[in-house]
Formats: structure tokens, sequence, C-alpha cells
């Protein structure tokens, strides 16, 4: 099928087989979809499902030479279950500090860590400090 519209650039050419779909929107514009190798859609699928075996296959065998590896340098150097999976280490978490600092005025505290409230800022802190009970 064929359809040419003289001087608008739109174009549709479908054809049977092995051959191209081209679709022309403008002169300067092509959507050109292919066929590729020659191969139809089923004929793909099983190339890709034999590519899988193998990947498989030859993954099993060089996972087995890297754990081969792997025991001989543990067997090698005497490394023991603890040196090789060694826990990890965890950062302490720090308790939530109270307020150290209270504006009288407002009632607004600060624990004296991140940035200076205003309202503070250039004074003496030992006016703002908060008693610890």
């Amino acid at each position: 099928m064929q359809h040419n519209r003289g001087g608008g650039g739109r174009h549709i050419r479908l054809c049977k087989g092995r051959s191209a779909l081209n679709v022309s929107l403008r002169s300067d514009y092509e959507i050109r979809i292919e066929k590729g190798f020659g191969l139809n859609y089923k004929e793909l699928l099983a190339q890709a499902a034999e590519l899988e075996r193998q990947i498989a296959a030859a993954r099993e065998i060089e996972a087995a030479g890297a754990l081969a590896e792997i025991k001989a340098k543990i067997a090698e150097f005497g490394f023991t279950v603890k040196d090789v999976f060694s826990e990890k280490k965890t950062r302490k978490l720090r308790e939530a500090s109270g307020p150290k600092y209270r504006d009288p005025d407002t009632g607004a505290t600060w624990s004296g860590m991140g940035r200076e409230p205003l309202w503070i800022k250039g004074r003496d802190r030992a006016a703002f400090a908060v008693e610890n009970k």
C-alpha cells in the first residue's frame, strides 16, 4: 500500500515480507522501522533464551572458580570467619540534648548546636542558660 500526497511530504509505505515500513510525516522528518537480521519475533525469542542459558552456564563456571580462589586464600593465610565476615561497625546515636538556652521574652529555646538564633547572637550566653535538673 502506498499513499503519496504531492508537496505535503506525507508518505506511507507498507509492504509484505521482510521489507521495511516507512512513514514520512514531513519531508525532513521520517520514522523508519526495519526488521533486524531477517529474523522474526519467535526466532529472536529463541535466540534470547539460548543466550540466557549460556550466560547462566558461564556464570556458574566462573563463580565456582572464584569460590575456589577465595577458599585457597583463606586457607593460605589462616583467616577465621570473624576475620572475613566482621560485624559492621555502627555509629553511636547521640541522645537528643535538651535546651541549654532560653529566651526569657519569647520562651524560645536553643540547644547550643547549629546556627545561633538572633535573640542570643552577640550577647552573653550565661544570661540565657537553662538550669539542668
